[in-house]
């Protein structure tokens, strides 16, 4: 599945119309403004999404995302040992360590440490869905200037099905958001992009220089705060 945190692969569809080819430009004779290769970002669809709560103890932090998450199918992963209890109202279902061995058998060290603690990759073995987005226990919502609670998973799943460009990075802003245009000199054979595998938030309140590392060489990311 195609992931808002990580993922192995991607299975976004690349959007056609969000740039033409330089070959295009050349045959036509026209240069397209950015507002006719724009597409509106995709409205949520909670059939094609699974959110991974890992957690080691309360999942009382989930009230603080119910506004956001509860249309969604959550995959709570049991970290350790201790009993998670999941808030009503939500859509979820729970697996423990005990779970990941009796699935996985022989090949459960893979996700289960020697002190038994079951890793939250362990989600993305089990989703059946195309997109993922994972939360930790420690985060919470953010907002934006006026109040209003930000919605992660709409940003990030606009970021899954418009390209990335890792190989001339424009700082300014993104071109590929509605209205937006390229920055003067943004190479036209670089301005498809490549399709995005990976979309990785970062912490608001500290400098998260860990996302950085963890995602070092991957090629198709995109990151947002």
């Amino acid at each position: 599945p195609t992931a808002a945190f990580a993922s192995v692969e991607s299975r976004a569809p690349q959007p056609a119309c969000l740039a033409c080819t330089r070959q295009d430009i050349f045959r036509h004779g026209w240069l397209p403004h950015r507002a006719t290769m724009s597409t509106a970002a995709p409205k949520p669809r909670p059939d094609l999404i699974d959110v991974i709560v890992a957690a080691s103890g309360s999942l009382a932090f989930l009230d603080k995302w119910r506004a956001v998450l509860q249309p969604y199918h959550l995959v709570i992963i049991q970290t350790g040992s201790s009993p998670v209890s999941v808030p009503a109202g939500f859509d979820a279902e729970v697996h423990t360590p005990a779970d990941a061995k009796a699935k996985l058998g022989a090949k459960a060290w893979v996700v289960v440490s020697p002190e038994g603690q079951l890793s939250p990759a362990y989600g993305f073995l089990v989703s059946k869905k195309r997109y993922v987005y994972t939360i930790a226990e420690d985060l919470a919502p953010a907002t934006d200037p006026s109040g209003k609670m930000v919605d992660p998973v709409a940003g990030h799943l606009a970021n899954l099905t418009s390209p990335a460009a890792p190989l001339f990075f424009n700082t300014l802003y993104d071109p590929y958001r509605a209205g937006a245009d390229f920055v003067r000199g943004y190479p036209f054979s670089m301005r498809e992009g490549k399709q995005t595998a990976v979309s990785h938030g970062l912490w608001l309140n500290r400098m998260g220089t860990r996302a950085c590392v963890v995602l070092h060489g991957l090629w198709l990311c995109r990151m947002d705060t």
